[in-house]
């Protein structure tokens, strides 16, 4: 999945990408595996603007 992003994110020349990380939603620990409830977190540069958003996925629901 953050493999996907990036190649989504890196398609438009203008975003420099800072970080996508998946984290388990209870420990924030990294996680390769979505079993239950993640946080999906993004933080990319445009120009001077940081932007920086997260989404929490729950598995279970998808």
């Amino acid at each position: 999945i953050i493999a996907e992003m990036h190649k989504i994110l890196s398609r438009a020349p203008s975003i420099k990408i800072e970080y996508i990380s998946i984290v388990d939603a209870e420990t924030l620990q990294t996680t390769d595996l979505i079993a239950r409830q993640v946080l999906a977190a993004v933080a990319v540069r445009i120009g001077s603007a940081r932007l920086i958003d997260n989404i929490l996925v729950d598995a279970k629901k998808q």
